[in-house]
């Protein structure tokens, strides 16, 4: 819809995050990266390695998906100012980027691809 727009306003909050680094992070196996319910700041493109997505349930859990190098997740929640709806950890070692929303918008799409 935005193609056809005469005006797009985005109506973001102007966070601190905003202005952040990228930050580099290198997980061990297994490591876990953040936890369902945590509060979103960043969206992490995976570097080297692989990571899983999982949601923790009552009973144990339940995997969503795994990111592997050159792709990214984590955009919603630090986008709507939501606490992180999966919990992430690497599957072996790993090294991610993260990035504040308005940083990595700003990236090449083909510097991240979808998961």
């Amino acid at each position: 819809i935005t193609q056809i727009a005469d005006r797009v306003i985005e109506l973001v909050p102007i966070r601190k995050e905003a202005q952040r680094k990228p930050v580099p992070v290198t997980l061990k196996p297994k490591e876990l990266l953040f936890r369902q319910g945590d509060p979103s700041d960043l969206v992490y493109v995976v570097e080297s390695g692989a990571v899983e997505l999982y949601r923790e349930l009552e009973d144990g859990e339940e995997e969503l998906a795994v990111i592997r190098e050159g792709g990214y997740f984590g955009e919603l929640g630090p986008m709507l100012n939501l606490p992180r709806s999966a919990s992430a950890r690497a599957i072996g070692a790993a090294r991610l980027t993260g990035y504040s929303v308005q940083l990595f918008r700003s990236m090449s799409p083909a510097t991240a691809e979808i998961a």
